[in-house]
């Protein structure tokens, strides 16, 4: 695996040069947000026309925001897997307009053959009406606003849609409210809008503690205190040895098979 890796690492630094960034990763022990956020203004200037998706690097309205380059064919596909699995047929999309989700949620929903309605995470009374006379069933959301919405629809007596995705910015995960007890609850965990990093899986989404599937995307290093990943994709400004914002700590084999991790 090491050996693996120290392939992997030789190979994004070179994606990194090919970028224009020279002088990087002289050290390889790990990468700090901060550091990966310096990357990405020093090579904003020279990767601005060049065609890329773009996603934002913060989850808020912060004036300091980049956008970090994602390939044009990349997708929203741990979405897309999970819709599939729910067969969903009407999904709203509760996503903050900020981070700029929308057409990565469209494609998904189109893969699978979903019609999506999007409201504004605050507009509960349109989300409630559109839950009733669209008849949705799946409901995509931020985590943080989730169990606001849960309420809403109680008080209202709208019938909560069947299955839920919850989205959490890596900085904070949330525990599912209680009011998602009757209802198919999946996770996902970005550590930038729309760059996916753990998936709970649906097979595990009964558990007291959640627990997470790393993307594929993605290798991991891991020690007690802190856990780094390494994109495992060409990536057009890759992760390398990134240090999340929490450790992951492994739990074993989900009833899926796939190793599965809890976050400390």
């Amino acid at each position: 695996m090491e050996h693996s890796l120290d392939k992997l690492i030789a190979h994004n630094v070179s994606l990194l040069k090919a970028a224009g960034v020279s002088d990087l990763y002289k050290k390889t022990e790990s990468t700090s947000p901060t550091e990966y956020l310096a990357l990405l203004a020093s090579v904003e200037a020279s990767i601005g026309n060049t065609p890329y998706r773009y996603v934002p690097s913060s989850f808020g309205g912060d004036e300091k925001t980049l956008g970090i380059p994602r390939s044009l064919e990349w997708k929203w596909t741990t979405l897309e897997r999970t819709l599939r699995l729910w067969q969903s047929r009407m999904v709203l999309n509760f996503m903050p307009p900020f981070w700029q989700v929308e057409s990565s949620l469209q494609r998904a929903c189109r893969a699978v053959g979903a019609p999506f309605f999007s409201v504004q995470p605050n507009n509960l009374p349109l989300a409630s009406v559109a839950a009733i006379e669209l008849q949705v069933d799946t409901a995509v959301v931020e985590a943080k606003e989730a169990e606001a919405a849960a309420a809403y629809f109680m008080q209202k007596k709208c019938p909560l849609p069947k299955h839920w995705l919850l989205v959490h910015a890596a900085q904070g995960v949330r525990i599912v409210p209680s009011s998602f007890s009757a209802q198919s609850v999946a996770h996902e965990v970005h550590l930038f809008p729309g760059i996916c990093i753990l998936t709970q899986c649906v097979l595990a989404e009964k558990g007291a503690t959640l627990k997470f599937h790393l993307s594929p995307s993605y290798i991991q290093e891991l020690s007690e205190e802190k856990t780094l990943i390494t994109s495992a994709g060409d990536d057009p400004l890759p992760f390398i040895r990134y240090e999340l914002p929490f450790a992951l700590i492994p739990q074993g084999n989900c009833p899926c098979g796939a190793e599965a991790f809890s976050i400390k």
